[in-house]
């Protein structure tokens, strides 16, 4: 009965699956052809179908690149990035759509100390170092066998070497996915999409506008809970009102 059963699963999935991948091959057809509108709507189609990945995120980004909508592109490159962190073709085609963004925003400069830190924290996903943390624990498992069955004392020696440090590999790997978590839960970013918009003092359409921002500008969203204004912080430190309609999350 349960073979059955995933017979049936698998019946209905892979034609859908099939129907997206040509659907997909379709969408690059257009795209080589330099029909970008029609590329950027048989992608988006593509995504309405709750269908992701990074790569259908980044030929979206490009068509939108194309078309010179810099909003929907910087949004699609940055959702790529979301799911392929260290990806050079994103990163490098996120750089120059953000040349084109009226607003230059300086970061606020960090330590030395933390960058080599930042870097090994951003290698991988979350899923990535999730994968890496079963890995290492599977190690773990083959060496304390290993140690176990082993009478000689110097190979013993050596599988408990090698076992200490996969279960320290493992508890490091487990804790950066932890944190990777809790990041992705109370980091939420977006992108303006307004042509332009004024960044208020307090969430009320007369508070004093206290400076404004152009569409394509990345912000983080700090406070959400108000049904028309969310609360943002830029990267080098101001914060403000906007409106949410001119956001769209990444």
């Amino acid at each position: 009965m349960r073979f059955l059963i995933i017979l049936l699963a698998l019946a209905f999935t892979l034609p859908a699956h099939v129907q997206n991948l040509e659907s997909f091959e379709k969408a690059n057809t257009y795209y080589l052809s330099e029909n970008y509108s029609e590329a950027a709507e048989a992608y988006e189609a593509i995504l309405a179908s709750r269908l992701h990945s990074a790569e259908l995120y980044f030929n979206l980004g490009n068509s939108y690149y194309k078309l010179n909508k810099i909003a929907p592109c910087i949004l699609n490159y940055e959702k790529a990035l979301v799911l392929s962190p260290n990806n050079e073709r994103i990163l490098n085609n996120l750089s120059f759509a953000k040349k084109m963004t009226v607003d230059k925003i300086e970061t606020v400069p960090e330590l030395n100390i933390f960058k080599p830190l930042k870097k090994i924290f951003h290698f991988f996903s979350l899923t990535g170092w999730a994968i890496i943390s079963i890995v290492f624990i599977c190690l773990f498992i083959t060496f304390f066998i290993a140690y176990y069955l082993e009478p000689k004392a110097a190979k013993k020696r050596l599988f408990f070497i090698l076992g200490f440090f996969s279960i320290c590999l493992t508890i490091g790997c487990f804790l950066i996915a932890h944190k990777k978590e809790e990041v992705k839960k109370n980091l939420k970013y977006a992108v303006v999409f307004s042509q332009e918009s004024a960044i208020k003092l307090e969430p009320e359409l007369k508070s004093e506008s206290i400076f404004y921002l152009h569409e394509g500008t990345k912000v983080m969203l700090i406070d959400s809970s108000n049904a028309y204004w969310t609360k943002i912080k830029l990267q080098d430190g101001r914060v403000g009102w906007i409106s949410n309609g001119s956001l769209k999350k990444i």
